[in-house]
């Protein structure tokens, strides 16, 4: 789909203008298309939870013909995937519940509004893009020596840099 639909040079990163500083969360979707969405996600559920013990049985089968190797392979492959899906619904349907500023501690700890953000905190952070026009990124907090924000430049400076979390 991003070949098809996004211009070239772009990464796919999903961005929402800002207006009177105030988010316009999903004003460009449809409220018939976020309703689909959600009902995907919950019939994906389902059919998941469904068969839950069968595709985990499946999975775990020791001796495997060739054929049911790739049958794994692409189960395996469609279970990650839809999980995925259905988390990405689910985030486009929180709130925006804080905004504020990134800076760092004087023991390198990334903070929010001063207050440290534990090892795989979720955020966004309102960055300027490979075309230099600002775009919202979600990114989460990684690291062991040096604590970044993981989908970014390791090096990135944060101090200053606007965030906000979902809730």
């Amino acid at each position: 789909l991003a070949k098809k639909y996004l211009p070239s040079g772009t990464s796919g990163v999903m961005s929402i203008t800002l207006k009177s500083g105030r988010c316009e969360t999903m004003e460009f979707m449809d409220k018939e298309l976020m309703k689909d969405l959600f009902e995907l996600r919950k019939k994906g559920m389902e059919v998941f939870d469904k068969y839950e013990g069968q595709i985990v049985g499946f999975l775990r089968k020791e001796k495997v013909t060739a054929e049911e190797s790739l049958q794994r392979d692409l189960l395996f492959e469609m279970y990650q995937y839809g999980n995925t899906l259905f988390d990405l619904i689910e985030y486009m349907g929180k709130e925006v519940v804080q905004e504020g500023v990134l800076d760092r501690d004087e023991k390198g700890n990334i903070r929010f509004n001063g207050k440290v953000m534990p090892l795989m905190s979720e955020l966004e952070v309102y960055i300027a893009d490979k075309t230099d026009q600002k775009v919202w990124v979600r990114v989460f907090t990684a690291g062991e020596d040096k604590i970044y924000l993981a989908g970014l430049n390791k090096d990135l400076d944060v101090n200053g840099l606007k965030a906000r979390i979902r809730g």
